[in-house]
């Protein structure tokens, strides 16, 4: 039986294992702790269920006024699940559509939404009450979501009353019931801007004013690393990206909204050394004495610079820093990172075996009295990229590059659910070919790699596709048939426009086999996308039949 770290009465902690019944806490005794703490110190509150694990709570005092009104959603304190790693974990673990829908509430509703949990165990007399941001989850699925928190910080809450400590990516509180009120009536300042401005303030004056900060290792469970996402075309190299970094300590992470720690940058052709690193600019400023304009000249950092200020910024705290580098067969990779080459060879703790002078960067970083710092790679930042491996013939990596990243192969074999699916047909004779983005794409991909003598166009699997090659308008749930019509014309048109265009000339043009995708009649481009238009089938009878 797993070994976790247990929170006793007195603060103590210790490592032992348990019975589930220890700690486990029904729903009817959540919803007695949580009247009994909202119910103290002359309070009157009413608790009522709204729907499971979320409730609205109604508070009145002699001092209040008008009652005040919240939103709770609710759950027991259980152990984080990995004994082997971190046996110090709690948890909270809840369904995203539950989160989501207390949210919504509150919002709707102009109130206040807390997210709870309560630690108790058969040694303690009271419990203890845990507090995280309620906010959104990102997640697509409905796999329940954990909230962290240390059996030091639920310690701490017994013996001082309340404790706040920082999680990967969030503020986490735990108290005593009689604090509950204190948290209520703080919890934005304790989770968002006061604290967290203030904390930022404190720790980028101490580090100003002590190179030990920047320059001290930390230990980390996962530390950083170089890693290239490879693949076909529409595999979903940048959902891996978005996967890992969800793992690795942004769990709402999401590739629509900004994230302070997450860097991301797009490599093309003309993309080079001063776009990622940085140049010495001219800046138009005031002389305060002359009141006139005058030039200098200072270093504008670019995403590179920014991301490794980030991380050193905040190495002391462990948190982690993603630097992505999408498309990077497209640039000269080895002339965009120059002199930085070097730091991507790391030890065992993610930190650049060797280290370079850059007194720009250095200064930027450190400040303009420690520009002969050496510049490295701490073990907090990770390195994430994306190569299509049909776009290797724009600029090929070198093998020394490549052998400072971990590669990791998207196949095209790669099917995630229905996700991203379309059904089309096409006229043939007088019958109609129904067609399914999802199994078109297999079928596809199997003849393209199947060799020449067994019926294929024999070519590699540089020129298959994936899922996400095409990204179709999906209806979710429109009803108005004139929204319904243009949903399917916009996503044919993907089929006839962007799909037919690389097979022809990616796929086709690159093919000697005397087998052919498509029919006979379809001699060139133009009739093959005039018969598209049409409907028309214009896969051939080989193709139709594997």
């Amino acid at each position: 039986m797993a070994e976790y770290t247990w929170v006793l009465e007195t603060g103590e902690l210790q490592r032992k294992s348990v019975e589930i019944s220890y700690y486990q806490i029904v729903e009817s005794s959540l919803i007695y702790f949580l009247e009994d703490a909202m119910n103290q110190l002359h309070n009157n509150s009413k608790v009522e269920e709204i729907k499971k694990y979320i409730y609205s709570i109604e508070t009145s005092n002699v001092n209040s006024g008008n009652p005040s009104k919240m939103v709770v959603c609710l759950k027991g304190v259980t152990p984080g699940g990995r004994a082997d790693k971190y046996p110090s974990e709690f948890r909270i673990q809840q369904k995203p559509s539950y989160l989501n829908d207390a949210y919504e509430i509150a919002n709707k509703d102009n109130v206040k939404g807390i997210l709870l949990g309560i630690y108790k165990t058969e040694e303690l007399s009271e419990p203890i009450y845990c507090a995280w941001k309620l906010k959104p989850s990102q997640k697509e699925s409905d796999k329940p979501v954990s909230k962290q928190i240390q059996a030091e910080t639920i310690a701490e809450a017994i013996t001082n009353g309340f404790a706040i400590a920082k999680t990967k990516n969030e503020y986490v509180c735990a108290f005593r019931k009689e604090f509950i009120f204190f948290y209520l009536q703080n919890s934005e300042w304790i989770h968002d801007h006061q604290f967290e401005k203030t904390e930022k303030k404190l720790v980028e004056e101490t580090v100003r004013d002590s190179i030990i900060d920047y320059h001290t290792p930390q230990y980390l469970e996962q530390p950083g690393i170089n890693r290239i996402y490879f693949g076909a075309p529409g595999t979903g190299k940048s959902f891996g990206i978005k996967e890992f970094i969800r793992e690795h300590g942004i769990a709402d992470y999401n590739d629509k909204n900004a994230y302070p720690n997450v860097f991301r940058t797009t490599l093309h052709p003309e993309y080079g050394y001063n776009d990622f690193v940085g140049q010495v600019m001219p800046v138009v400023k005031l002389d305060e004495e002359s009141s006139s304009s005058i030039i200098e000249y200072e270093f504008s950092p670019q995403v590179f610079t920014k991301a490794l200020d980030k991380a050193f910024r905040i190495r002391s705290s462990k948190e982690p820093v993603f630097l992505i580098l999408e498309e990077m067969s497209r640039a000269n990779v080895a002339g965009v990172f120059g002199d930085l080459f070097q730091l991507l060879d790391r030890d065992e703790q993610g930190v650049s075996e060797y280290r370079v002078d850059n007194a720009l960067i250095a200064e930027s970083i450190f400040g303009r009295d420690r520009s002969d710092d050496k510049i490295y790679l701490p073990e907090n930042i990770f390195i994430l990229g994306t190569v299509n491996t049909s776009d290797q013939n724009v600029y090929v990596m070198d093998t020394a590059f490549k052998r400072r990243f971990e590669f990791e192969y998207v196949s095209t074999e790669r099917i995630i659910g229905s996700l991203n699916d379309f059904k089309f047909s096409l006229k043939l004779n007088e019958e109609l070919l129904e067609f399914s983005w999802i199994t078109l794409i297999s079928k596809l991909n199997a003849y393209i790699v199947k060799s020449e003598e067994h019926g294929g166009l024999g070519l590699s699997e540089d020129k298959q596709i994936g899922q996400f090659f095409i990204k179709f308008k999906l209806n979710t749930g429109e009803s108005d048939e004139n929204i319904i019509k243009q949903l399917e014309e916009y996503n044919y048109n993907q089929i006839k426009g962007k799909l037919l265009q690389y097979l022809w000339h990616d796929v086709k043009g690159a093919s000697y086999s005397p087998q052919n995708l498509f029919v006979e009649e379809a001699s060139s481009f133009s009739k093959l996308y005039s018969m598209a238009e049409k409907k028309e089938n214009f896969f051939s009878s080989q193709f139709l039949d594997i």
